[in-house]
């Protein structure tokens, strides 16, 4: 069986502050379940979440990757030309589909 993290071990592996993890849980961005009106979270969640952070680029990030503004990566994102993940109040640009967007920029030039 999968171990089980408390709120506040499991916060503490994300990096973020326990009323933010509250807050999504209510919010219904993260799932975890109520034991005993204690909340807790398997581990391999938790660690998955994380490693699909990791695949995640910042605006600077994939605007240099680019050779373009953040301004304009913002604009592109805004009107569905590439997907994004909020996480706080930044976006984050998947590492995959900036690389597929530049290969295709460079095969067209």
């Amino acid at each position: 069986m999968d171990e089980l993290l408390t709120l506040a071990e499991a916060a503490k592996l994300l990096k973020i502050k326990n009323r933010i993890l509250y807050s999504r849980l209510k919010r219904r961005l993260m799932r975890g379940k109520k034991i005993g009106g204690q909340w807790r979270f398997t581990k391999s969640k938790i660690t998955e979440i994380i490693d699909r952070t990791k695949e995640l680029l910042t605006a600077k990030e994939a605007a240099k990757i680019l050779g373009t503004s953040v301004s304009f990566l913002y604009k592109l994102a805004r009107e569905g030309g590439v997907f994004t993940m909020r996480i706080g109040r930044s976006l984050r640009f998947s590492k995959k589909e900036i690389a597929e967007i530049n290969n295709r920029r460079k095969k067209g030039a």
